[in-house]
This record gives structure tokens, C-alpha cells and sequence, in this order.
């Protein structure tokens, strides 16, 4: 439970955690594209940028807290796995995320799910590097 002390507290934690997210998982990946082939490189950056706007608009417009909070960690897990199959592994990002679903989950059963499916999501979007049976 929040007491009313700590909600500035609580505000100056989640802007630093934005911060570091942005510094630690975003950036990160938006320079590992910059040599790569600009099929690669646009919808990589444009994942990075849909994700980077939709955590300041989940805390900033009014409406309905808890349909904003499950749309972006939903845009969250989606963003992960396409990142993930585009770069060929979205460590870093993935990395950086896991304290989102922890935030804004709701609960400690959810925190779990969520995380769980982000990383089952990066996982299942990354390519193989094992070959096929068969394949020389």
C-alpha cells in the first residue's frame, strides 16, 4: 500500500526507471541496426519509436489507468517479439522491460505471466541458429 509520503517518491522512481529504460533498452538496439540493411533498420526504429511514445502516454492521459496499463505492457510483449525476429534477439530490451510488468501488472501473479510471455515471445521471434535436419 502507498502511504501518502511516498508518492513523490514512487513518481521519482518510475521517471528514473523511464530514463534508464530508454537508456539501457531502446537506445541499444537503435544502434545495433544503424549498419544493417534498411529493411532491418525502418521497422526496427519504428518499433523502438511505438514503444519509446506509448510508456509516457500510458502515464499521462487521463481515461481508464488500467486499460492504458494492460494496452501498453500488451504493445510491450508485442514490441518485444517483433524486435526480437527483426534483430535476431532482443536481450537488452527484454532486460530493461521486466521491471514494466512488475510496475504496472497489478499483481505479483500477473507480474509473472506477463514477463513470462515477453520472454516466450523473444524467444519464439528470434531465428534458430542451430540448422535444419537435413540441411548441410
Amino acid at each position: 500500500m502507498v502511504q501518502p509520503g511516498e508518492r513523490p517518491q514512487v513518481r521519482a522512481l518510475r521517471r528514473w526507471y523511464a530514463a534508464a529504460w530508454v537508456l539501457f533498452g531502446l537506445i541499444p538496439p537503435a544502434l545495433a541496426v544503424a549498419d544493417q540493411p534498411d529493411s532491418t533498420r525502418a521497422p526496427t526504429l519504428a518499433l523502438l519509436s511505438v514503444l519509446g511514445l506509448c510508456y509516457p502516454i500510458t502515464e499521462t492521459f487521463p481515461g481508464n489507468p488500467a486499460l492504458r496499463r494492460n494496452t501498453f505492457l500488451g504493445t510491450l510483449i508485442a514490441g518485444i517479439g517483433a524486435v526480437s525476429y527483426l534483430m535476431g534477439g532482443a536481450a537488452s530490451l527484454l532486460i530493461t522491460s521486466l521491471p514494466h510488468f512488475w510496475i504496472l501488472a497489478g499483481s505479483p501473479r500477473r507480474a509473472v505471466l506477463l514477463s513470462g510471455a515477453a520472454t516466450a515471445a523473444a524467444v519464439a521471434a528470434a531465428p534458430s541458429t542451430t540448422p535444419r535436419a537435413g540441411s548441410r
